[in-house]
């Protein structure tokens, strides 16, 4: 009896890894895509209860829709996108439940996402536009530095002047005032003469 038991885990565990096996999808930004079970539901009256998982989003029987909006599960268990994005580039995990809660399905999709050559160019144009913005205000910032440094050189510039010319404004009053000054000295000094008048004999001189 052993054997017969061994024989089906064998069987059992291959259909179990044939039932996991990943499927690579590929895709262009922008395009549809519907990803398809190997499952369907069953017979009428038998209801399927699908689980869609991934990283960033968890979808069931009774949450369809993706939180951006982009994709929604359908009815026989179908993943479908609008318009792919490559941030919706991952594993996706389908399982399949019936109604007493057993599984019956496991299906794993790798999706890979790649940016259209458009949104490519369009990065580059912005990424360009963004590195001659940044340029143009390093070069702007630079030009109001220099031509603030040299104002600040030509008033100091000026200062200088001026405090030179004030010194030798004074210089040559002084050198005025002193010349002035040694004329008045060089000129003679006149004193009223009047005619002399004989002094009178001291009286009571005693010696």
């Amino acid at each position: 009896m052993l054997p017969w038991v061994t024989i089906l885990l064998v069987m059992m565990m291959k259909r179990n890894n044939a039932s996991a096996d990943i499927t690579n999808v590929t895709r262009t930004s922008g395009e549809s895509l519907k990803l398809l079970p190997d499952i369907r539901r069953g017979r009428k009256g038998i209801e399927l209860h699908f689980r869609w998982t991934h990283p960033l989003l968890l979808l069931d029987n009774q949450r369809t829709r993706c939180p951006h909006g982009r994709c929604e599960l359908l009815e026989d268990g179908s993943l479908s996108f609008s318009s792919v994005q490559p941030e919706d580039s991952g594993v996706y995990t389908l399982e399949v439940y019936n109604q007493q809660g057993y599984r019956q399905h496991k299906q794993v999709f790798h999706l890979q996402v790649k940016e259209s050559s458009q949104s490519r160019m369009t990065a580059i144009v912005c990424s360009l536009l963004l590195l001659l913005i940044l340029l143009l205000f390093i070069i702007s910032f630079l030009l109001w530095k220099r031509r603030l440094l040299r104002s600040s050189i030509s008033s100091a510039a000026a200062g200088e002047r001026d405090t030179q010319t004030y010194m030798a404004m004074r210089g040559n009053h002084g050198n005025k005032d002193q010349e002035e000054g040694e004329k008045k000295e060089e000129e003679p000094i006149y004193v009223p003469c009047y005619p002399a008048v004989p002094a009178e004999p001291a009286e009571n001189i005693y010696v």
